[in-house]
């Protein structure tokens, strides 16, 4: 740049400047990585070039590279705003992508993905991870529809996710959802996931009322497991929801 200014200026000064003007249209592509940079350099070594150009040139000859020079300032400038507007747009595009790769579409909860995404997020604290499905689903999809059935899964992923916070809700899969709850005690972990859904149920909160199975699991249960994983975690809870299921069968049947 320096020598492209003596170049347009003190080793040339009868001729209008061509390779300065040449190098600050060019000059975005070096200095691309904070737009306020761009403007402070170009604007920079312009002043320099002008400078110059008017102690070295005859005034008709400066005046010339002054409106050429600012004319090619502009063009820098808006280079600069163009190819800073695109790389906006594949970054807001990468983040819609990420957003929809970690959320459910229907319930716009997390997935099982993000779950295991940040399970380093939740190891050593002092929480339940509570795995929780409606009960007799698939009878309900058969006798009302996948539309009402899907409508009632929504409901249930905005209940959890007001409970509990939409940052620790996942839709693990199908109608089943986990919540990382931080508590110290399993059966107030349990309590609580049930008194949600009856609370619901009370208030008419989803289309109509249902009933839900729950199991949960803790890392403090595992403390002499050094390699306790949130997917053994899970599968544990998976385990127990599964035996409560039973467990609840058998009271309807008494």
């Amino acid at each position: 740049m320096v020598v492209s200014i003596l170049l347009g200026t003190v080793w040339d000064p009868t001729h209008q400047a061509i390779t300065f003007l040449m190098f600050l249209v060019t000059l975005p592509a070096f200095v691309l990585d904070r737009p306020v940079r761009v403007v402070l350099v170009a604007s920079g070594w312009t002043l320099v070039f002008c400078a110059l150009s008017l102690a070295c040139k005859a005034p008709q000859t400066a005046q010339s590279d002054l409106l050429h020079a600012l004319e090619f300032l502009l063009s820098a400038v808006t280079v600069t705003v163009v190819v800073l507007r695109l790389r906006l747009e594949v970054l807001l595009a990468s983040e819609r992508m990420r957003y929809h790769l970690l959320h459910d579409t229907l319930t716009d909860a997390q997935n099982n993905r993000c779950l295991y995404a940040r399970a380093r997020d939740y190891v050593g604290k002092p929480l339940f991870v509570a795995l929780g499905d409606i009960e007799h689903f698939s009878l309900l999809n058969e006798f009302y529809g996948h539309d009402k059935a899907n409508s009632v899964i929504a409901s249930f992923a905005t209940i959890l996710k007001e409970a509990y916070g939409p940052d620790d809700t996942y839709r693990y899969g199908g109608d089943e959802f986990i919540a990382c709850v931080p508590a110290s005690q399993a059966e107030q972990t349990r309590r609580r996931f049930y008194e949600e859904v009856d609370r619901a149920n009370r208030e008419h909160r989803l289309p109509f009322p249902i009933s839900v199975a729950c199991g949960i699991a803790a890392y403090a249960d595992y403390p002499d497991v050094p390699d306790m994983s949130m997917k053994i975690l899970v599968r544990i809870a998976d385990n127990e929801m599964y035996r409560n299921k039973q467990e609840m069968k058998a009271a309807r049947g008494s």
